[in-house]
């Protein structure tokens, strides 16, 4: 064989191996979204094969699932079941005691500022029509209020009659987990599942990625960027859903020992090992004054967070020690 055939062999060879290897490498990505859970819930699979799409659609079958079983606004809903048991005993299973026990911890490490029985204060703001509550109806609805006041075990809760409980600083974390977890069962290489404040990747090939927190003032910029590899993100933020009267910002994100919004805080983002940490976590921050809250987040050693909020006219940042490796570009 001459030398000239022999490379062409080679070249060949090398051709072939180089398809072989793309064939059984090839990946195929598709991404969808749908307004659930109050927002935009968006997931995307990528796979070595075609037919992803009834993955993608076992996640928005899960998260229906679990919004009908968190929701309050749906009367078939297992938390509108105990918003109006009028103090009588309701059987809860393993996902709302899960729920109930993060939203008891939280509680206690905010001293009551993170409240889940705040439903009764939600009632009486209206973001829709910018009405802000009477000292009178606030002062009414707060009589409701105090987590002290619920019993729950793994097998029921008793609240007492007209309070209202809200799983809504928690639910969106604990659904993306176990939408992660579910999906992550499927012959896939990585996804992810988002919504407007909680981020959670899956699969067995998680690569880097690049998150951006959205800037609190500039809708259309983001302040900074993370850069991730398997965590998950949660962000609360006073640009999420509010109103604003004679300059005054008023926010969705209300201290449970007053029903008022928090002043001066703008954003709360936390990464942790799971979306259900880290929802919670940017909530319960959020209602703290920022300093105490970045030293909490320091004393713990399974997240890290970064704190926006106004001092005189500046944004200033505090980060928690991790996440000042984490982060880039902060503007």
């Amino acid at each position: 064989m001459k030398r000239k055939e022999i490379i062409s062999l080679v070249l060949l060879i090398l051709v072939l191996g180089l398809g072989f290897w793309q064939y059984k490498h090839r990946k195929y990505t598709d991404k969808r979204s749908r307004i659930m859970l109050d927002t935009i819930v968006e997931i995307s699979v990528s796979s070595q094969h075609k037919n992803i799409v009834p993955i993608i659609e076992k996640g928005f079958t899960l998260v229906e699932f679990y919004e009908n079983k968190f929701s309050e606004y749906r009367d078939s809903s297992l938390v509108w079941q105990i918003n109006h048991s009028e103090g009588n005993p309701v059987a809860i299973d393993s996902d709302t005691y899960n729920l109930l026990r993060y939203a008891e911890k939280l509680y206690n490490d905010t001293e009551g500022a993170f409240d889940i029985t705040i439903g009764s204060v939600i009632d009486v703001w209206d973001f829709d029509i910018k009405k802000i509550p009477s000292d009178a109806e606030l002062k009414a609805a707060l009589t409701h209020v105090g987590f002290d006041k619920v019993y729950f075990n793994d097998k029921e809760i008793i609240i007492p009659s007209g309070t209202k409980i809200t799983f809504g600083a928690i639910a969106k974390g604990y659904i993306l987990d176990r939408v992660a977890e579910e999906l992550s069962k499927e012959d896939i290489v990585c996804g992810y599942i988002t919504t407007r404040s909680s981020y959670k990747s899956f699969g067995k090939n998680r690569k880097a990625q690049k998150v951006g927190i959205q800037h609190p003032r500039n809708m259309n910029e983001i302040i900074s960027v993370l850069n991730l590899t398997d965590e998950a993100i949660g962000t609360s933020g006073d640009y999420q859903r509010y109103f604003e009267i004679d300059d005054v910002r008023y926010h969705h994100i209300l201290n449970a020992k007053t029903g008022m919004p928090v002043k001066d805080i703008y954003s709360v983002t936390v990464i942790a090992d799971n979306a259900f940490i880290a929802d919670g976590l940017s909530t319960a921050v959020f209602l703290m004054e920022p300093h105490k809250g970045i030293e909490y987040i320091k004393k713990r050693n399974d997240c890290e967070a970064v704190i926006y909020y106004q001092e005189g006219e500046e944004i200033i940042s505090l980060k928690s020690l991790g996440m000042k490796k984490i982060l880039e570009n902060e503007k």
